[in-house]
């Protein structure tokens, strides 16, 4: 039996004790780790331990400017420097999400019913998190290149430039590329572009890399210094004629992340049977639910490129 993955979820929610005896929340994890594997790993991560308030905090160190001015004298002490620093902060945030399910399912359904229910949770809080990262950075950055009724290539070039131009350096996950998260139709767009194709005339291994996490893309998979990656997460403005799609090229430090596999994240998998839920006439229903705790923030606004696209109902 197979159980339909739900919507994300960015909501708050709170949902206290019973967790699952650890073979569940392993599960739990690994579909977690699964379906955070484009935006996440660009992040840089922030930690957070437990008993250290809820603030997570990223610093950043400043490119210093060239010196063009030698020591003047033998012997002499050259010119001091500053080293400058960019810090931010913010407050970890609260998500999760709650499955009820029947005293019947549970005492009837198939063996591994629970298990791809869990699995199923993985997959939603996985989503949750890229879906987060991208609405947040997308609403708050600056540089933007509109590539008009379709994604182009071009465009993609224009968007580099603007990195480049800024001094911005690739992440350390997509290096030494810069990393574009596109939707479908903006990627198959792009793709497709030309007579031949610039996929059938420059790089096949780009359309074969375009599912797959950033951990071992070939560098192969790139044009214009950039990787080229699909994402169901992308932000879509619909208040536009017609839709755009919020594509993003991202360097490195564009934004931070808590990390994940730190202890103040306290992932968790709740089961409160049926027997357990005292709230509920008869107690004939139980919950799955998961918990997480979590927090994105855009951190440089020049090393992020919002590359806008017009969504027609293809992706």
């Amino acid at each position: 039996m197979a159980i339909n993955p739900p919507t994300y979820i960015t909501t708050l929610a709170n949902f206290g004790g019973n967790v699952l005896q650890s073979i569940y929340l392993e599960q739990f994890m690994a579909a977690l780790r699964l379906n955070t594997g484009m935006a996440y790993p660009l992040g840089k991560k922030g930690t957070l331990p437990t008993g250290a308030g809820k603030t997570v905090r990223w610093q950043f160190v400043n490119q210093p400017a060239a010196v063009t001015a030698n020591v003047g004298a033998e012997g002499g002490d050259p010119a001091e420097a500053t080293i400058t620093t960019t810090t931010a902060e913010a407050a970890l945030e609260e998500f999760g999400n709650i499955v009820p399910y029947s005293r019947l399912l549970m005492g009837t359904a198939m063996s591994g019913t629970k298990e791809e229910m869990i699995s199923a949770l993985g997959y939603q809080a996985g989503l949750s998190v890229e879906v987060r990262i991208l609405n947040e950075i997308t609403a708050a950055t600056t540089l933007v290149v509109d590539a008009g009724t379709g994604m182009t290539a071009d465009a993609l070039r224009q968007a580099a430039q603007k990195l480049v131009n800024v001094g911005s350096k690739p992440p350390a996950a997509s290096a030494p590329y810069f990393c574009f998260l596109g939707s479908t139709e903006a990627c198959y767009d792009m793709i497709g572009e030309g007579a031949p194709t610039w996929v059938q005339a420059k790089n096949r291994e780009i359309e074969s890399a375009l599912l797959t996490p950033l951990t071992g893309t070939p560098q192969t998979a790139g044009i214009w210094g950039c990787l080229v990656k699909l994402t169901q997460s992308i932000p879509r403005i619909t208040t536009t004629s017609p839709d755009d799609d919020l594509n993003v090229l991202i360097a490195q430090d564009a934004f931070g992340v808590s990390d994940l596999d730190f202890d103040a994240a306290n992932p968790r998998v709740v089961d409160t049977p049926p027997d357990a839920a005292v709230h509920v006439p008869a107690r004939n229903r139980g919950t799955l639910a998961w918990l997480l705790f979590f927090k994105s923030k855009l951190t440089r606004e020049n090393s992020i490129v919002v590359i806008k696209s017009d969504a027609t109902g293809i992706g």
